[in-house]
């Protein structure tokens, strides 16, 4: 026999209450029933006097009301059954509260995978009882709950026919945890979710699960197959040379058993430019080089593929930019005695490539074709020079102005500070804005010592008007930015040479004065290709306004807004991105590719009871588990025997009422007929006092 529990057994002191029917049945009443006689002058007055012993005489209303009062203590203090063979929902509790889990990552598009994915969902949906509910999460990199908890079956079989699968990878955890979601937040008794999935291996490499709650029913059914072997293009290497943009594509084979010839094919803007023969041999990467190809200056969209296509379509291509991008473009003045260590550092950028020009004043005709002006300790050019230099940088390009001895002499309506005098010490670097777009290459770890340079002379730079970038490890300003329309402008305030600081012989210089003129121009690398679930960011040009029109590949319009000269664009499907300026699309800006993950050429699969075993979820109603192990809180929330003790209160209270009128009508009836009695019989009165 179960052991009863109470979940809260203080409410049992209420017992205490039975006393009341005890006491309103025993508790004595004397009768003051008037009878009329013609005269009293003929009867004696005798006391009442109680001779019998205080008795239950209505015992049926007593005991219902002592039941009653019974039951409302028991419900009040929530009792439940504990053991191995306890309930786990109360008697004729039927309904189900069930999710459908439908992977819809790239792997799913291969063969007949996602057919028979709906087909398992629509059986799901089909096999629901009448008190079921039921809701459909689509999942891949992320998971999306496509139709809330419903009954409606023709709702949730639409939803299921007008899903598709997607281009982006397969993570199971967000799943799992929506399904988790939905389940605690039901009132139905029972619990279960399907999982419809190929169970891809990198969806899940064993970390820990958050638990589905106690009891639900974990069903995998896996669409997949043992053997699926896939040709995949998972990246394509652009390079320069003197004849023009090399494209290298790699491929990868996974699950093949023996020797695959085909052929990949080069597009750029959708013009064929090269053909190369693919032989792979099992499991393996072979890299293909197509010939040289001229792009102009705006660039080319390329597409590599696979002509002879397998069962998994989306990996058979692979969409890039093909960046015509011209060299960053570097105006050094300088003393021709200056220390050599900016001018070689600049020579020697790859990405992106650095045009520099070095003179010893400034040529106002050279502006127009300068992304970037670096006055290297030499005065503010002054008359038509400074004028033009000023109206070139509120316009947009950039300036550097390094403050060694000979620096400064700018109108202060152009920039709001004048250098101070030079201070001597030994400084060093010591606080750096890491969160400013400035230093984000250098936020990762050792990704470069600045405290290891030492400064020797600097002079000092007012912070008041500017934002101070760097300080010295004495609190002075050591790098400042100031803005001038839409141009930016950096003071470093030491001179580049081994005389004012040992900072040019250090490691971190050389990628610290790249990310200087980078960050002055307001250049972004580009990336030729990116993965669906990254975030994508684009370089802006200056001028282009507040309002920008993203179109992604199925013509999806997203207007935005760009910051600090750059936007970050979230890929969500496997195409082209184009970033237009204005809010209804003028001037193209960028172009971005994004491919579905390489990890989604891999399509081995891992044992779907996992899943569950991780879940710590149960196979079938029949396995689920001893409810001894669960706690009090929810034992008695899945019983809910205090409903039926509510119930057969209701019906106690009811007969109650009932057996209490008809004791009084019999009371009613008796007394009537007594008085009838006496009034036929004066002269009984002399018995009644």
């Amino acid at each position: 026999m179960n052991p009863l529990a109470f979940l809260v057994p203080a409410f049992l002191a209420g017992l205490a209450a039975i006393a009341i029917p005890v006491l309103v049945h025993l508790r004595h009443r004397e009768r003051k029933e008037p009878v009329r006689f013609p005269s009293l002058m003929f009867l004696r007055r005798i006391p009442f006097r109680e001779v019998r012993r205080q008795q239950i005489h209505q015992w049926p209303l007593f005991l219902l009301r002592v039941l009653a009062v019974a039951l409302l203590v028991f419900a009040f203090a929530r009792p439940f059954l504990r053991g191995r063979d306890a309930p786990l929902v109360a008697t004729g509790a039927q309904g189900k509260e069930l999710v459908i889990l439908l992977d819809r990552s790239a792997s799913m598009g291969y063969g007949s995978r996602w057919s028979r994915a709906q087909a398992a969902a629509r059986d799901a949906v089909n096999g629901m009882g009448r008190d079921d509910r039921a809701s459909v999460v689509l999942f891949d990199l992320g998971a999306a709950v496509n139709t809330r908890p419903t009954s409606d079956r023709t709702m949730l079989l639409a939803a299921i026919d007008a899903a598709k699968p997607g281009t982006a990878t397969t993570r199971y955890a967000p799943a799992l945890r929506a399904a988790g979601e939905l389940l605690t937040g039901t009132h139905l008794p029972r619990r279960e979710a399907v999982l419809i999935s190929d169970f891809q291996r990198t969806g899940w490499k064993g970390d820990d699960l958050e638990p589905l709650p106690e009891g639900t029913v974990l069903k995998r059914v896996n669409v997949g197959r043992d053997s699926a072997p896939n040709l995949a293009i998972v990246n394509a290497d652009l390079t320069s040379s003197p004849a023009g943009t090399v494209v290298r594509a790699r491929i990868v084979g996974s699950g093949i058993t023996g020797p695959v010839q085909t052929r990949a094919t080069l597009e750029l803007d959708g013009r064929p430019s090269g053909t190369r023969d693919v032989s792979i041999a099992g499991d393996g990467i072979v890299t293909v080089a197509f010939d040289p190809a001229s792009l102009g200056a705006a660039g080319a969209r390329g597409i590599v593929r696979l002509e002879s296509a397998d069962s998994l379509a989306a990996d058979d291509t692979f969409q890039f930019v093909a960046s015509g991008e011209r060299p960053l473009r570097v105006l050094l003045i300088e003393s021709p005695s200056a220390a050599p260590f900016l001018r070689r550092v600049l020579e020697i950028s790859r990405v992106p490539r650095v045009e520099l020009k070095a003179r010893p004043s400034l040529r106002a005709e050279e502006l127009t074709t300068s992304d970037v002006v670096i006055l290297n300790d030499v005065p503010f050019p002054g008359g038509e020079a400074g004028r033009r230099l000023e109206e070139s940088v509120r316009g947009g390009i950039g300036l550097v102005i390094i403050a060694g001895a000979s620096a400064g002499g700018w109108p202060l309506t152009f920039i709001p500070t004048k250098l101070g005098g030079s201070a001597t010490g030994g400084a060093r670097l010591g606080v750096l804005r890491r969160d400013h777009p400035m230093f984000e290459p250098f936020r990762g770890p050792r990704s470069g010592d600045f405290g290891a340079a030492r400064v020797w002379r600097y002079r000092t730079v007012p912070g008041d008007s500017l934002e101070a970038l760097a300080r010295h490890d004495d609190g002075s300003v050591a790098l400042a930015e100031a803005k001038a329309g839409r141009g930016r402008i950096l003071i470093w305030a030491s001179a580049l040479d081994n005389v004012w600081s040992d900072a040019p012989l250090q490691p971190v210089f050389l990628p610290l004065i790249h990310q200087v003129a980078h960050y002055a121009a307001g250049w972004v690398e580009r990336s030729p290709a990116w993965s669906v679930g990254e975030v994508a960011t684009v370089a802006i040009p200056q001028g282009s306004g507040a309002q920008l029109l993203v179109l992604g590949p199925d013509g999806e319009r997203e207007r935005r807004e760009p910051q600090n000269s750059a936007l970050a664009v979230a890929l969500e499907e496997s195409g082209f991105y184009e970033v237009r300026e204005g809010r209804s699309g003028g001037k193209l800006l960028a172009v971005i590719a994004a491919n579905p993950p390489a990890e989604e050429a891999r399509l081995d699969a891992f044992d779907p009871d996992d899943l569950r075993l991780a879940t710590g979820a149960v196979d079938s109603v029949s396995s689920r588990p001893d409810v001894s192990t669960l706690s009090p809180e929810e034992a008695e929330k899945r019983q809910g025997l205090w409903w039926y003790l509510l119930a057969g209160l209701t019906v106690l209270l009811v007969a109650e009422l009932l057996v209490a009128n008809r004791s009084r009508g019999v009371s009613r009836v008796a007394s009537h007929e007594s008085r009838e009695g006496l009034n036929q019989h004066p002269d009984a009165g002399a018995a009644i006092s």
